[in-house]
């Protein structure tokens, strides 16, 4: 039993320490990526494996048979297998030792937290934008926990991007209200009171009002109509000062100082490159960079938005594909009726969408744990273990 609690323990560690890493060569490997590897050795986790593999080796060929040509990035597809075996694997012990992970996470946010404030009384963090050349030059560094850009002090987590951690620490904490409904487990207010923490100092705005609509989901389910009541008032207000706040604050969906700044004109020459580059219905292939496909006499920027990236890997077809299944069940999330679980389904599901659609997560743990999530708990059965 003790082993038990312990390997479980691991696997929520391994998730919350997403930055932390052992260097081997000219690469730091992941906690979570080591586990992946050491334990695809399990039957089930043999045909995961092997999915998608076959999946990914039939979308590069159709690719060359369709476009000619494919970007063939080993290291993305290595690592992409890696993060969804690890994904089954967190699932599977969050149903099997729910407490113990949640347990895990909680003293590693924790952990965290307190070596913000650390780093922020003792001075030891660097000016993101100018005092390191990339952002992984801060791996395993007390620095690491803050985001400063000259400006503005934020709390980095164990992501090095703010915004990143913030999509981390929502979607398990959405994933772990769902499971408590779901199985009657107990969910430790602890856990809750330092994923809370750990959003707000992001000051990620979208990870903030993530944060918000699953703090209102739980709260709908745990009161009576009146309470409700207030719930719909304070995210109508909360909404509203959100919102101001965010077009105050600038860089968002608009902004009118420099257009090029505008989120929505990034996506606007993403989708138009990606047209005009011939990406097509199956796109180019899985990368990490999709900088280069960008024609040189537009702006070099990330797509921030993992729709726009998933163009250009799988292409229009498969992308809208991936996007019906996730309005498909929306749908019969919402014809289910207004169930707590099916409450808590829609929150998570929304705030899925709404990462989603503001940062490139394709090479992210959370965006494929909430996919097998869907997989494992279907709308119309209580699940599939």
């Amino acid at each position: 039993m003790r082993i038990k609690s312990l390997y479980s323990f691991l696997i929520g560690i391994a998730y919350a320490v997403q930055s932390m890493g052992i260097p081997v060569g000219v690469v730091t490997v992941k906690p979570y990526q080591l586990l992946a590897i050491t334990l695809v050795y399990k039957a089930s986790f043999k045909k995961v494996l092997l999915a998608i593999t076959f999946f990914m080796l039939s979308h590069a060929l159709l690719v060359v048979f369709f476009n000619g040509q494919v970007t063939f990035d080993p290291a993305a597809y290595v690592f992409t297998i890696m993060i969804v075996v690890y994904s089954y694997l967190l699932l599977f012990e969050l149903k099997r030792s729910f407490g113990v992970v949640l347990m895990a996470n909680s003293f590693v946010y924790f952990i965290g937290v307190a070596l913000y404030f650390y780093a922020l009384y003792s001075g030891d963090y660097v000016n993101i934008h100018h005092d390191v050349s990339e952002r992984s030059d801060l791996v395993n560094k007390i620095s690491s926990f803050v985001f400063f850009d000259g400006t503005r002090v934020r709390y980095n987590g164990f992501a090095l991007d703010p915004n990143f951690y913030s999509f981390y620490v929502n979607i398990l904490f959405g994933i772990a209200l769902c499971l408590s409904y779901i199985h009657k487990y107990h969910l430790s207010r602890l856990f809750v009171l330092m994923s809370a923490i750990s959003v707000m100092l992001t000051l990620s705005r979208v990870g903030v009002v993530s944060l918000l609509f699953l703090l209102l989901a739980w709260g709908w389910v745990s009161s009576g109509n009146i309470k409700r009541l207030g719930v719909l008032v304070a995210l109508g207000v909360a909404t509203t000062l959100i919102g101001a706040a965010s077009i105050y604050m600038g860089r968002s969906l608009f902004s009118y100082e420099d257009v090029g700044d505008s989120r929505l004109w990034v996506w606007f020459f993403h989708l138009k490159n990606a047209w005009e580059n011939g990406v097509g219905y199956m796109g180019q292939g899985l990368t990490f960079d999709v900088v280069r496909y960008l024609n040189d006499d537009i702006f070099h920027k990330s797509t921030h938005n993992t729709v726009l990236y998933s163009i250009y890997c799988f292409g229009f077809g498969i992308t809208a594909v991936f996007i019906l299944m996730w309005l498909k069940r929306l749908f019969n999330l919402i014809l289910s009726g207004m169930s707590e679980k099916s409450v808590l389904l829609i929150a998570v599901h929304l705030v899925y969408a709404m990462s989603s659609l503001t940062l490139d997560l394709m090479f992210t743990v959370p965006f494929y744990l909430y996919i097998v999530f869907c997989y494992m708990y279907p709308v119309k059965t209580r699940n599939k273990f």
